[in-house]
């Protein structure tokens, strides 16, 4: 269960468009590069990994992205 200070973060950063301007880089980035891990997607927009792994699976869920299975060598 989410905390009542931590609920009321996330409706200050939904309300701000912080976080959808967070996911608009991370796609932009991402399509700059191809494809990469979760480290390789934060270098390229210059965010930590952590913020980029939770805006991932948002960006999966809205359909922007997927994941290709592949791994890099």
């Amino acid at each position: 269960m989410t905390q009542p200070t931590s609920r009321l973060a996330i409706q200050e950063i939904v309300a701000s468009g912080i976080d959808k301007a967070h996911r608009d880089t991370i796609y932009d980035a991402l399509f700059s590069i191809q494809y990469g891990n979760t480290t390789d997607i934060a270098n390229a927009c210059n965010m930590p990994s952590d913020k980029v792994h939770k805006r991932l699976a948002e960006l999966e869920k809205e359909g922007r992205i997927f994941n290709t299975g592949l791994r890099k060598r």
